[in-house]
């Protein structure tokens, strides 16, 4: 009998009122059951072991052997009341005994007789009852129970005083000395939690002709998911129909051999099928069925995703000696939802509660192509025109699917153009989820991590393609296209590489685009550096192109990165307070929230959005924020006035500040683009008005204010030709490379940027008054936009006519 203190079981968990209650309740028979000797094996280990290794953990010292007695259940409470015994305890442990050895149960078994209750001397004769004794007839509430044998006289019964009978053994608990392994402990608990009951389970599983798909949402849990419902279901209500349990990847049959009258099923399941058994089939995801599953056409039931009761509960059972976490020392639902399994065996190694719930908050999240909780497409925030695209190409699928639309009619895919952070990925994800089909991610860096040199890239793509043309229908995602290269760029010493493997994605491309069911989506930061051929339509037939979140698209994008959490909040004042905000940067800021709360162990609230934003986003200095004002403000008087487009908004936020300007349809003239250099310009002329000296704020990274002046006034030179020479030199993405070999074309280049700022400093000398007023406002209040910018530019306007 090992020496170890018992596992602590569910009931027992400290902190948690109600763990004998609902689907707990529930979880903790199913583990009783796997307490039996068929299935103890692979559910549990033997506490000594689990004790032995905290022995060794010197950053703990707590390792449960020092429970005390009170602190176990009372095992009357955990069984039937037809299954009660009488228990006796030995050397005041808890009456019970481990599986292979009862505890203080004697060497020989005592007769009938001594079992009783009576003393009997050598020839069997019972003694006399002392003086004291208790009258019979009244005996005390304390008395021994009446034994049925006493009235029966064992002279006269043969071998009656001599027949051994067992005694009767007391109650244990089933799962004393045994503490449950991480993938049967999670197994359990999450189809605990499904279920609700055995009642429930059965319901549905033994239901006459049920065939029913458990997705478990990763591979390594299926197996244990599987030995879970054999050990549960094995006793089944005579009405019920007997039960076929197994996982998806043992039931299909491979190779040429499908036969039978369900092909592409093993025997085994086509017998249980013909045989009207219930079917119960386990996979770690549902949304891409192999066809011969799928043609059964079987219910989809998916496992409670691991959350923070369940996590507590398996902590209780594997853990015992970390007594110290309460809900709020763990991440969210949705963080613990998305964890993989290998993160959390980790967790449990940790060496106390903190450090186990820092690795939880610390662990990758996985990001599985099936279906997972939390929003979906539809709470995704996605401009106008990318979301009418998308839908469209959901329709296009659906309609091809039902057989209502020709697979040539079919959009065939996007590019997906946007900076980083602004959710490319994962909107490539979401459609294949929406659509329910399978999703298959590689990138140029992916593909040559077998080999770099192209003819292995190339082996590689070819074989992306083949696996996703057999789980058809299904989407391609090729992430960072550009760095595929462009075919006509200026030759160097891998050009010759670029041509080849260029030529073996177009290869791809075009013979599997004939193929269908097979979709192509790809991501880029850089358009203009991708190859012409793989932007021509055919391939993908969509440029869609996704920035950071507008105002008005900033509180879906909280809504989506928070899941379920702040339901009921309004979330408008911190949308503005994040204005300028990547969906990266939003996700960094939840995150922190969320940290912050488990810290103080409060539940979420708006008030540690605001403390991580203040970390994240410092405020700007009253300086500062006052010359982004005028510098902004600038951008949309120069804009209205010169007829460059009509601004829609301009704001500050705690990184700098933005004026949106949609462009009007134009014919392309010399004098509008030069309107669109003032509109440029017009920002850093508003600081030397206003303020009297000009900061770099117009200037820096590739996508500010000089950049592209400078690349349009360029591409007027060399491009358009709009200048004094007809010379073509180049696209205009590519013109600015010259600027550094040719000091004529600089020369021309810097006039043309001065002229223009010239004429936007004329513009707003003329409006100074409603410039100040305009940034006066903005400063205040941090966003115009509409109606209200509409009439402060109309105001400066009349100023500068008067």
């Amino acid at each position: 009998m090992s020496d170890a203190a018992p596992a602590r079981p569910l009931s027992s968990a400290p902190d948690l009122a109600d763990a004998t209650a609902g689907w707990q309740a529930f979880a903790e028979q199913i583990f009783d059951r796997l307490a039996e000797p068929t299935h103890a094996f692979w559910a549990f280990e033997e506490a000594q072991n689990a004790a032995e290794d905290e022995e060794d953990n010197d950053d703990t010292d707590n390792d449960g052997d020092d429970l005390e007695a009170d602190d176990l259940p009372d095992p009357e409470t955990e069984v039937d009341a037809g299954d009660k015994h009488d228990s006796r305890d030995t050397d005041g442990a808890v009456a019970g005994c481990p599986l292979d050895h009862p505890a203080g149960a004697p060497e020989k078994a005592p007769t009938g007789l001594e079992q009783c209750g009576t003393d009997n001397d050598a020839t069997g004769t019972p003694a006399e009852a002392p003086d004291d004794d208790p009258d019979w007839d009244h005996p005390t509430d304390n008395s021994p129970p009446e034994d049925p044998l006493a009235w029966l006289d064992p002279e006269q019964i043969p071998g009656l005083s001599t027949l051994p009978i067992p005694p009767i053994p007391p109650h244990r608990n089933p799962r004393e000395g045994l503490i449950p392994r991480l993938l049967p402990a999670l197994s359990v608990l999450r189809l605990g939690k499904t279920f609700g009951s055995l009642e429930s389970l059965r319901d549905r599983l033994l239901a006459r002709g049920a065939i029913t798909v458990i997705a478990t949402g990763e591979a390594a849990l299926d197996r244990s998911i599987e030995g879970v419902l054999s050990a549960i279901l094995s006793d089944r209500p005579r009405s019920a129909p007997a039960l076929f349990v197994d996982m998806i990847a043992d039931v299909l049959e491979h190779g040429s051999s499908q036969k039978g009258s369900f092909p592409g099923l093993r025997e085994p399941l086509q017998t249980a099928l013909l045989r009207g058994r219930s079917v119960a089939l386990v996979a770690a995801e549902a949304f891409d069925l192999p066809k011969p599953v799928a043609g059964l056409v079987p219910e989809i039931i998916p496992l409670a995703p691991l959350d923070r009761q369940i996590l507590l509960h398996a902590l209780r059972l594997i853990r015992p000696d970390i007594l110290d976490l309460g809900p709020y020392d763990l991440p969210e639902d949705a963080t613990l939802a998305g964890l993989s399994l290998a993160s959390l065996a980790l967790a449990f190694r940790s060496p106390d509660g903190p450090s186990l719930a820092r690795r939880l908050e610390q662990a990758p999240e996985t990001s599985p192509a099936g279906p997972k909780p939390g929003p979906g497409l539809h709470d995704f925030p996605l401009p106008q025109p990318v979301r009418d695209a998308v839908d469209q190409l959901l329709a296009d699928l659906e309609d091809w699917q039902q057989g209502r639309l020709p697979w040539k009619d079919v959009t065939r895919g996007f590019l997906l153009y946007g900076p980083p952070g602004s959710g490319k990925t994962e909107l490539a994800r979401l459609i294949a989820q929406d659509a329910g089909i399978s999703f298959h991610a590689s990138s140029l860096a992916k593909l040559q991590s077998s080999g770099s040199r192209g003819s292995e890239v190339i082996r590689e793509l070819r074989a992306l393609f083949a696996e996703a043309a057999k789980t058809a229908p299904s989407i391609i995602f090729l992430d960072e296209l550009d760095a595929w290269g462009d075919r006509a760029r200026p030759q160097d010493h891998n050009s010759s590489w670029t041509d080849l493997v260029v030529a073996g994605l177009l290869e791809c491309l075009d013979g599997f685009d004939a193929m269908e069911g097979l979709l192509t989506i790809a991501a880029t930061n850089y358009p203009n550096k991708i190859d012409a051929a793989l932007r021509r339509p055919g391939r993908f037939d969509r440029l869609l192109t996704l920035a950071h979140p507008d105002p008005d698209q900033l509180p879906a994008a909280l809504r989506w990165h928070l899941g379920g959490a702040l339901a009921e909040a309004d979330l408008t004042p911190l949308a503005l307070q994040c204005i300028g905000m990547s969906g990266a940067d939003i996700a960094r800021l939840v995150r922190g929230a969320r940290a912050l709360a488990r810290r103080q162990r409060e539940p979420l609230a708006l008030r540690h959005f605001e403390a991580s934003l203040a970390e994240t986003r410092p405020p700007l200095d009253e300086a500062l924020r006052w010359r982004i004002a005028v510098h902004e403000a600038g951008h949309a008087i120069a804009a209205h006035a010169t007829g460059h487009g009509t601004p829609r908004r301009i704001a500050i936020h705690a990184a700098g500040g933005f004026a949106e300007t949609p462009r009007v349809a134009t014919s392309a003239t010399r004098a509008e683009f030069e309107a669109v250099l003032i509109t440029l310009l017009a920002g850093r002329a508003a600081e030397k008005v206003v303020l009297g000296e000009v900061s770099a704020g117009a200037g820096g990274p590739e996508d500010s204010d000089l950049a592209k002046a400078t690349e349009l006034a360029t591409a007027l030179e060399v491009s358009f030709c709009l200048a004094d020479g007809l010379v073509w030199r180049g696209p205009p993405d590519q013109a600015t490379q010259l600027l550094k070999s040719d000091a004529d074309l600089r020369g021309r280049v810097e006039e043309r940027l001065r002229n223009a700022e010239a004429q936007a400093s004329r513009i707003l000398e003329q409006s100074k008054g409603g410039l100040g007023s305009l940034a006066r406002t903005l400063d205040e209040n941090s966003l115009l936009e509409n109606e209200e910018l509409a009439r402060h530019l109309e105001e400066a306007c009349k100023t500068s006519r008067s």
